[in-house]
């Protein structure tokens, strides 16, 4: 085969011999080119395929066992509908033909136990015959299976290429993993040792450095160096004079591209794939969540029942998570069901919620928001046990808030998850998070949310409110999509904190995500809600402590304040 393009290429399991099998279920497939974009179906790629329960083809009549809604077109969609692959010739198959001679270096499968394929075919159609490029096994139980083409160099230069658009659509520069500057790590850098196999927990470790850090670094036995001229500047701030400060390797820690094959690969690196990675695409947000759907050792649809969630709540105990709290006495266990602040989830909890998450949504977590989170795993859940999720992982012990996060709905929630990971992955005992969408009822019928958002016209009656009364800590998490202080409610959080004296006193308030808001003052007159009810009671409980100057000023104090100065 050598570095010889193909019109068409495939993914195939045999009919026959010691891996043969009728039935195959695809869910995502994904063919890398060698410049790092996505081939897709459309235009001139039309989708080749053995056949379907859904489709008849020359090699599959599905006849009685028809049953719709598993068109080969799914492999390809971000939800979690399925490929119902079937065949009765020598091969199962799904791939694209196109008009143009392409250049494939790596292939991405996520298929479904048990109609999952034990040995997967690489398939190039060379002068009108199909050539097996790779036969590689795959442990079906895992769900995710990446193919590297067996041609290192151009598989490097692929993730590479992935990298740098990656980066450069977030704004960076300094684009080439093999050229630095500042001696500080770029984002491209650091999204290249991910691939190589650093692990995210440790990434982020590596990112703070400064003018006297050194030119080069050598991190899992490969030398990146920091100290050359970038070609690429922009006038961006984020890249005015190359690689400005830790936020660009920030940013490739969070990424999760396709995992390199290293020439002599450790027992960790060989297993790597069946933790980390997952599909990669041509836009950024898909980039980032797709590969992440590999982290789960067993791919399943179906939701949670009570017994898993049972044995989710035992496994959150930890020797480092504070499960009681002084609150705790003197309180039984229906009055606490009844005060908002024991409502709070564990650090371990938010990622096992993450996890569930994953399981549920597929590909189309890379782009998910807590929004969609709500929709695919909160609702379903909060209205089987008609409680709260914290309630429902924590019952018979339910935890105290220790620590209040204030997030916006709209960001992506896979950062503000790492952003809560990172802000205490250096502490011993993890304190209990109390975030809104864990902690009250999530439904879809609008009249239950608002009896529990809204008591009358005294927002300092919400639950939000009871809540941060009772907390500890305030955790801001910022994130790259909304300023936070353009949210009303957020506001609010902010201003009652300062009302608690939190702001001031040392190691009440937290500040972690990436400062990407404006420097401009902050206008609680113009910040936005869902409910322009909420807006008016809000507004109208602040201005009878101070005029909205005097508000703005407050809050304005609180956001241009560096967590790090």
């Amino acid at each position: 085969y050598g570095q010889q393009y193909a019109n068409a290429w495939r993914v195939a399991a045999s009919c026959s011999g010691p891996h043969h099998q009728f039935f195959w279920d695809i869910e995502r497939l994904i063919f890398i080119t060698e410049n790092g974009t996505e081939l897709r179906p459309g235009g001139d790629c039309k989708i080749i395929q053995s056949g379907s329960v859904s489709q008849r083809t020359a090699t599959w009549d599905p006849g009685s066992s028809y049953t719709p809604g598993y068109n080969a077109s799914n492999a390809w969609d971000q939800g979690s509908s399925i490929w119902g692959g079937r065949s009765n010739g020598s091969y199962l198959y799904l791939g694209l033909n196109c008009h143009h001679a392409v250049n494939v270096t790596i292939v991405q499968v996520l298929q479904l136990h048990p109609h999952a394929a034990k040995n997967i075919l690489v398939q190039a159609s060379v002068n009108g015959s199909w050539v097996t490029v790779v036969s590689q096994s795959a442990d079906y139980s895992a769900g995710f299976v990446q193919i590297n083409i067996d041609r290192s160099p151009l598989v490097v230069s692929t993730v590479e290429a992935i990298c740098a658009r990656a980066c450069k659509n977030r704004g960076y520069c300094c684009n080439d993993p093999n050229v630095g500057s500042n001696q500080m790590i770029s984002c491209a850098q650091a999204c290249m040792m991910r691939a190589r196999g650093l692990k995210s927990a440790r990434c982020p470790s590596i990112c703070h450095r400064s003018g006297d850090s050194g030119c080069s670094l050598m991190v899992d036995e490969y030398s990146y160096s920091f100290c050359s001229r970038c070609t690429d500047l922009t006038n961006s701030s984020l890249c005015h004079y190359g690689v400005n400060n830790s936020s660009a390797c920030e940013a490739g820690c969070a990424m999760t591209p396709p995992l390199l094959v290293s020439p002599e690969p450790s027992q960790s690196q060989e297993t790597a794939p069946h933790v980390e990675a997952i599909s990669i695409a041509v836009s950024v947000p898909l980039l980032i969540i797709s590969i992440l759907v590999a982290a789960l050792v067993g791919y399943k649809l179906v939701a949670c029942k009570k017994a898993s969630l049972a044995r989710s709540a035992i496994q959150g105990s930890s020797l480092f998570t504070p499960r009681h709290s002084q609150a705790d006495f003197g309180i039984d266990e229906h009055q606490k069901t009844m005060d908002p602040s024991w409502a709070a989830i564990t650090v371990r909890q938010l990622n096992e919620l993450r996890d569930k998450s994953i399981e549920a949504l597929g590909s189309s977590y890379l782009t998910a928001t807590m929004h969609d989170i709500n929709r695919a795993v909160l609702q379903p859940l909060c209205d089987e046990f008609q409680k709260p999720y914290a309630h429902i992982v924590n019952e018979g012990e339910l935890l105290h808030v220790g620590t209040f996060v204030s997030h916006c709905w709209s960001e992506n929630f896979n950062q503000f998850v790492e952003s809560i990971n990172k802000a205490f992955q250096d502490w011993p005992v993890k304190p209990n998070l109390w975030i809104c969408a864990t902690a009250l009822v999530q439904s879809t019928d609008p009249e239950l949310v608002l009896v529990q958002v809204c008591t009358g016209d005294e927002p300092s009656r919400t639950p939000f409110t009871r809540a941060l009364s009772k907390a500890d800590k305030l955790l801001i998490v910022r994130n790259a999509a909304i300023d936070l202080y353009e949210r009303i409610w957020c506001c609010w959080e902010f201003f009652y904190a300062h009302q608690l004296g939190m702001i001031h006193r040392p190691g009440a308030v937290l500040i972690v995500g990436p400062n990407t808001a404006s420097s401009k003052p902050v206008d609680v007159v113009n910040a936005q809600s869902s409910n322009p009810e909420d807006k008016r009671r809000i507004l109208e409980h602040i201005c009878r402590t101070a005029s909205v100057e005097e508000i703005n000023s407050k809050l304005t104090q609180i956001k241009l304040f560096d967590g790090r100065a």
